[in-house]
């Protein structure tokens, strides 16, 4: 080859690399130029029943409870819950201001005005105990939203000297900047536990926003506040704090969020199904506080709530009345109710629901062992084989050994050999026992015991009353359903 070709072929063969480093090191400086791409971050979470003729069956005094533990689950943690825009003006609150608690609207209110549950609180800004009564509301106000609406009334004591003072400035923050205003800084100045000094509200109030109000000026602006909050103390007797009233419910002293969420659930349904059966939201507060504080007025029916859970059930699942059954298969009483129980389903196919709960007696020997029985049959065979080898449980005169239990579930197309081997095995002691203990909290304490749609009914009554009663909470829930529940939501209304 020329010279002059290997030297043409050379400069091209040099270009070809230059070209290539120019490239590797362009990647390379970019590559150590470029910003880290920005770390993934979870997205934040959004934040009358008559004497029974019949009695029950009732537990020896020697019984004790299981001892199985109880879970709980700890409330969510929040920096400070969302406030609701409150009502305004007395104006807002015409019946409320007629109550035997009167709510005027005047008053620092966090919550809609036609809330079913309403939580009067007075309070002393320098009592610890009101610090953490205040805080645990936070916490229940999160979760229950429109339905829960708070007024806060000072109470400050002789034994805090800055509590007065303290009171003051934050009625006048309510008077001057707002309800919002108030309870933006009512949160600050309850964290913690410093005392409520004029250089700590002072602090709290520039860190709100509202540094170019004087103290002094919203401590004249409070005062009359102040003083009819005390007036209001003095009316009840008020000698320390937090005193709070729920729906007119007393309520001495601090709460922790769950006990306040047990609280709220138990006022929620009696108040919720008042409203659905008819009571005008307008008188709601006015008619439960005079029933609470008083005695007076309409209290609605006394109602508990019993779970369905996994429970088997007979009758359609929309029905409006749910009849749940603590029973045991060998309590006699709970045998004599059967016939009764059975007229019933079939005179209201459509609107009656029965719902077993296995309550076994200590003093029926072989009681676990047929509600272990009948349980494994409901593994086994779904309701209907549940309710076969109940019916033939409780339709037997003679006593039930293996021969007669393995007959029954044969009868139900299921294997009695392997129902029989569960049985004694406990397989279901664990269902049981949450019964019992469901029960207990019921204060069950014989059997058979019944809830209408919540409504206790003790031992075996004669079909007349039971369909006095059950006709009583068919036209009941015959009106929540006008009002705009869905059938299916009724017993929800009791216990959701």
């Amino acid at each position: 080859m020329p010279r002059s070709s290997l030297l043409a072929l050379f400069l091209v063969i040099f270009g070809l690399l230059l070209m290539i480093g120019g490239v590797a090191t362009a990647v390379v400086y970019a590559s150590r130029k470029a910003p880290a791409p920005a770390p993934k971050t979870a997205s934040a979470p959004p934040p009358v029943a008559p004497l029974p003729a019949a009695p029950p069956e009732h537990i020896p005094l020697q019984a004790t409870p299981s001892s199985e533990p109880e879970t709980t689950h700890s409330p969510r943690s929040i920096r400070h819950a969302p406030i609701v825009a409150p009502g305004t003006g007395s104006s807002s609150f015409p019946d409320d201001a007629r109550a035997a608690l009167p709510v005027l609207g005047s008053e620092p209110i966090w919550g809609t005005r036609n809330a079913a549950l309403t939580w009067v609180i007075f309070g002393d800004l320098d009592c610890p105990h009101t610090r953490r009564a205040w805080r645990a509301l936070e916490v229940v106000k999160a979760s229950f939203g429109d339905d829960l609406r708070i007024v806060f009334h000072h109470r400050p004591l002789r034994e805090h000297p800055n509590a007065l003072d303290a009171a003051r400035a934050l009625a006048g923050v309510a008077r001057v900047h707002g309800t919002l205003a108030f309870f933006d800084v009512l949160h600050r100045v309850l964290q913690g536990d410093a005392s409520s000094s004029s250089e700590r509200l002072t602090a709290e109030l520039a860190a709100a926003g509202y540094g170019a109000s004087k103290l002094s000026d919203l401590v004249a602006a409070g005062e009359p506040q102040v003083r009819a909050d005390l007036q209001l103390a003095g009316q009840f007797a008020l000698k320390s704090t937090p005193f709070s009233f729920l729906n007119g419910q007393a309520i001495d002293g601090e709460r922790t969020a769950l006990e306040l969420e047990q609280l709220l659930r138990e006022e929620q349904r009696s108040a919720t199904w008042l409203s659905a059966a008819g009571l005008s939201q307008a008188t709601l507060y006015a008619t439960r506080t005079s029933s609470n504080l008083i005695g007076v007025g309409n209290a609605g029916q006394s109602r508990s709530c019993v779970p369905i859970g996994k429970s088997a059930s007979r009758g359609a699942v929309d029905a409006l009345v749910t009849l749940v059954e603590f029973s045991d298969f060998e309590c006699q009483y709970c045998k004599r109710v059967e016939p009764t129980l059975k007229a019933l389903l079939a005179r209201y196919p459509k609107t009656l629901r029965l719902v077993w709960k296995d309550y076994p007696l200590p003093q029926h020997k072989s009681a676990q062992l047929l509600a272990n029985f009948a349980a494994d049959a409901f593994r086994r065979g779904s309701a209907s084989g549940f309710w076969a080898v109940h019916d033939g449980m409780f339709a037997r005169a003679e006593a039930l050994d293996d021969g007669a239990l393995g007959a029954l579930a044969g009868k139900a197309g299921l294997d009695g050999a392997l129902l029989l081997i569960s049985a004694r095995a406990g397989v279901h002691d664990a269902a049981i026992r949450a019964d019992m203990k469901l029960g207990q909290k019921l204060n069950v304490n014989g059997t058979p015991t019944f809830f209408a749609n919540g409504r206790r009914i003790e031992g075996a009554l004669p079909l007349e009353q039971f369909e006095a009663l059950i006709q009583e909470e068919l036209r009941t829930a015959q009106r929540i359903v006008l009002h705009g529940t869905a059938p299916r939501d009724v017993y929800g209304l009791v216990c959701d």
